[in-house]
């Protein structure tokens, strides 16, 4: 028999360090991805990365992706008294870990998406809070890159951690990303979404450069143009130097408004960010991220980011296979201690075929809500630009406000003075001292555009974004909550512990409750109307 030789497609010499794993290769796409070798001793933390290349060609680099850094831990409170607490043992504990490498993680398992756009990385990560000082503990997270960018497009996926207590670091020791067969009901709509739909889109949010100084300071004649959202020329208003305004901005970029803390807890779909992506959102929905742990637990991702459940079967999972056009899991477990065996098990999974619609009102919720925080953000930027004058001014205010027992605030005193022409007595001394007519003028004209600025992003984008996300928790049925329920009329009203009926639970009542609650509701909806008539 002849020998069969297989032609050389492309080559490429790459670090000892990179390993190739049983998923590196790409369903659809001439294109493979390599990570760093964890077990190589000359590995350091900044070694562990992922590679993605092309096989055919010249096999060159697309792009490189290394694990984000851990959180730091939460700072201790002022004067803990634990371990001699107090602003010397917060000290000394930041100067004895001064100069160690933390680790970013370990790279332990990679799959591809069945449409080959996503790829998952499974990551295990040290914590910045150890259960004990000398066993440090670790989290394991999911990380879903974008094939095109290389970049997360959701915040990394925390699996949750085992029921059953190990002696052995968590580990992930399964990860596949299979297609799904998900029947759906094509007679299953969203209401909400066809009156989303209806309605004109929402606008553009501005970058954040232009939602400081640009709008106000330029359209008020601020001395000159700008460039990055930074006002040039002879300094800001009272005469503050720009660099002392720009290390003001630097402190308050910190403060960004967004979900990142609480994304984890919204069900949220991958999104498409192919240049001309035609994939619907139920295509989404038809594949399952397999991962599974060396405690023997499953977790189960639909379309890779939505979490279904974990499954314990207490075994080492092996292999799972999802035949083609059923819901059922095959497994293959293994048990190394006593005896090692082999073990088959078939799991079902009923899903119900109004999941999809969960799933996409769930995200939308989140899309909302972002883009309701990015307007706040963008409103916060203008206001904070608009009544920046310096730190120097703002004391030397406050100074004069105390001798005159004025309690309010500079910024406040001076937007009462923008907007009743009257100022404080501390604020009229202050003008008469520190300030001429043109400084007057410049910082009055700035913030009249900032404010009518204001209105614009409040009216047309938080306004219409809040309007989306009210409907959105309506179809989701966190209006009929709680307290926000309407009452209901009972047929036995329920009695006081006097033993006489309890007036609140009388029909007539409960009828004159149930009406006025109709009555909020129809008003609710009332602004939404009228947009859309409009």
């Amino acid at each position: 028999m002849a020998e069969v030789t297989l032609p050389l497609l492309s080559s490429r010499l790459l670090p000892t360090a990179s390993q190739l794993q049983p998923s590196s290769c790409c369903p659809t796409r001439d294109l493979a991805a390599l990570s760093s070798s964890a077990s190589s001793s000359t590995a350091s933390s900044a070694d562990h990365k992922l590679s993605l290349y092309r096989t055919t060609g010249s096999a060159h680099l697309v792009w490189e992706w290394s694990p984000p850094p851990p959180p730091p831990p939460p700072a201790a409170p002022a004067g803990a008294a634990a371990g001699g607490g107090g602003p010397l043992a917060a000290r000394r504990a930041l100067m004895a870990g001064k100069g160690k490498a933390t680790s970013a993680g370990e790279i332990q398992q990679i799959a591809w998406s069945p449409d080959g756009n996503h790829l998952a990385v499974a990551l295990r990560s040290p914590s910045p809070t150890p259960t004990l000082p000398s066993t440090p503990s670790h989290s394991l997270t999911l990380h879903l890159l974008s094939l095109h960018s290389g970049t997360s497009p959701l915040p990394p996926l925390l699996i949750p951690p085992s029921a059953t207590p190990s002696p052995t670091p968590p580990q992930i020791t399964h990860l596949s990303w299979q297609p799904l067969h998900h029947p759906t009901d094509p007679l299953l709509t969203s209401r909400t979404t066809s009156i989303i739909a209806s309605l004109p889109p929402l606008a553009p949010l501005s970058p954040p450069s232009s939602a400081s100084a640009t709008g106000a300071a330029n359209a008020a004649g601020g001395g000159g143009g700008a460039t990055g959202g930074l006002t040039h020329g002879q300094g800001g208003v009272f005469g503050a130097k720009n660099a002392m305004l720009q290390r003001e901005r630097e402190k308050e970029m910190g403060r960004a408004i967004d979900l990142k803390v609480a994304s984890p807890g919204f069900p949220t779909l991958l999104p498409s960010d192919a240049p001309g992506s035609t994939v619907k959102e139920e295509e989404k929905e038809q594949s399952l991220l397999l991962v599974g742990t060396n405690t023997g637990d499953l977790h189960l991702y639909l379309g890779g980011s939505i979490h279904l459940g974990s499954i314990p079967l207490a075994s080492q999972i092996e292999s799972i296979t999802i035949p083609a056009s059923s819901s059922q899991l095959s497994i293959l477990l293994s048990t190394p201690l006593p005896s090692p065996s082999l073990t088959a098990r078939t799991l079902s999974l009923p899903l119900p075929p109004s999941l999809h619609l969960l799933a996409q009102s769930a995200t939308s919720l989140r899309f909302h809500l972002n883009y309701a925080c990015e307007a706040l953000q963008e409103a916060r930027g203008l206001w904070e630009e608009s009544r920046r004058i310096g730190k120097a001014w703002l004391s030397r205010l406050g100074e004069l406000s105390k001798s005159h027992g004025v309690t309010h605030p500079p910024p406040t005193q001076l937007l009462h003075l923008l907007l009743t022409g009257r100022p404080t007595r501390s604020l009229h001394d202050f003008l008469a001292s520190k300030m001429n007519e043109r400084g007057l003028s410049k910082w009055e004209n700035a913030t009249a555009v900032a404010l009518e600025k204001l209105k614009e992003v409040g009216w047309s984008k938080l306004q219409v974004a809040v309007e989306r996300v009210v409907l959105r928790l309506e179809e989701l049925g966190v209006g009929r909550l709680g307290q926000n329920s309407p009452p209901t009329l009972s047929p036995q009203p329920p009695a006081t512990p006097h033993g006489s009926p309890n007036p609140s639970s009388s029909p007539k009542l409960s009828f004159a409750l149930r009406r006025r609650w109709n009555v909020r509701c129809w008003r609710s909806r009332g602004a939404l109307s009228r947009f859309r008539g409009g």
